[in-house]
């Protein structure tokens, strides 16, 4: 009999602990999962939700660092299929606007969903970068406000992470690298000066908005001429970039909404179900307290309770957390047995201390 085992991404799991005052500091995530029965350590490495899960589709990702979403985009999305040759054919990568907020020892980067750029804006800005780079034959373009890309620069040595995951932490440590490192920086940097100056920018700032002064390359890995084939995988996820993943890799999407029900059927017929939730980030990034313990609740219900009860009547055989920051767990009969028994053993203690008094 086959092992099934579901893997469930969590991006921002962990950022609740940016909320939390001195006298709660010391709370540990275990204490966020009803009921608690997994396993954690803290003793991996952090790593962008884009390289773990395609790391469990067999697309190597040099960690996060060369991933190959430009390409997928363009080529997967049929509504864009004119630009499939484009992503095969030419340099593709992402460049995405964003906000970088410097001080004197680091900067932090805002990622474009959280700038609020109108389809208008953002094509304004566009329309000036491409007058900037047209000499270098250069082009930018977007799919959407927030999506940006740029052709005509090979970026499959650039080694750089993606801004979600770079968000809120000093990116200056996270700079981009690899062979071509100087260009990529001296191409940021040009950019930069030519946004910083830019009249809708000072609109921006002068109606409270972040302007948007950089930006940011990543996602122009290249893709492998033959990939692994993935017969026992499906994935739940909302995201279009966990969407591209799949589809390159012949695993079927499906979306959230159907795993609502999750203990009333049995919808997990592959080997390895993989759950992307990704709700947790905006909440995290807008600084919503109240949204984010809404998520967490919701996550707990929604995902572990039912999951870990189809571990304890046997229809799954394991449970894995995973999140960006190095903190992961896993749940499975010899966890819930051993976890369980050590409940009781205090619960029983209690008892006997109280009753001694």
């Amino acid at each position: 009999m086959s092992c099934k085992r579901v893997y469930l991404l969590l991006p921002g799991y962990t950022s609740h602990n940016h909320f939390e005052s001195a006298d709660r500091a010391s709370s540990h995530i275990e204490a966020r999962i009803e009921p608690s029965v997994f396993c954690f350590s803290d003793q991996y490495s952090s790593e962008p939700w884009q390289s773990q899960f395609a790391d469990m589709l067999g697309l190597d990702t040099g960690g996060g660092k060369r991933l190959p979403t430009a390409r997928l985009a363009l080529i997967g999305r049929s509504q864009y299929s004119a630009s499939s040759e484009l992503a095969r054919e030419q340099g593709i990568v992402r460049a995405d606007p964003i906000f970088l907020k410097a001080d004197r020892d680091s900067a932090r980067l805002v990622p474009a969903e959280q700038l609020a750029l109108s389809e208008t804006d953002a094509d304004l800005l566009l329309n000036t970068l491409n007058d900037f780079v047209a000499v270098d034959g250069l082009e930018f373009f977007k799919l959407s406000a927030s999506e940006w890309y740029m052709s005509g620069m090979s970026a499959d040595s650039l080694d750089s992470y993606p801004p979600s995951f770079l968000a809120n932490r000093n990116v200056s440590t996270f700079l981009p690298s690899g062979d071509s490192m100087a260009s990529w920086r001296r191409l940021m940097t040009e950019l930069q000066m030519l946004l910083h100056n830019h009249p809708l920018n000072q609109q921006r700032v002068t109606a409270g908005l972040m302007p948007v002064n950089s930006l940011w390359f990543w996602g122009g890995g290249s893709l492998p001429a033959e990939h692994p084939p993935c017969p026992d995988v499906t994935v739940f996820a909302d995201h279009v970039q966990a969407a591209d993943m799949a589809r390159h890799c012949d695993v079927p999407c499906r979306s959230l909404s159907s795993l609502i029900n999750l203990p009333a059927n049995d919808m997990l017929e592959t080997a390895q179900t993989i759950i992307l939730d990704t709700t947790l980030v905006k909440a995290w990034l807008d600084a919503d307290e109240n949204q984010l313990e809404q998520n967490l609740a919701r996550i707990n219900h929604e995902w572990l309770a039912p999951l870990i009860e189809q571990v304890r009547v046997g229809k799954l055989d394991e449970v894995h957390v995973l999140t960006e920051d190095g903190l992961q767990g896993h749940c499975n009969a010899q966890s819930i047995k051993e976890i369980t028994s050590k409940q009781r053993s205090s619960w029983f203690l209690s008892l006997t201390r109280l009753f001694r008094r």
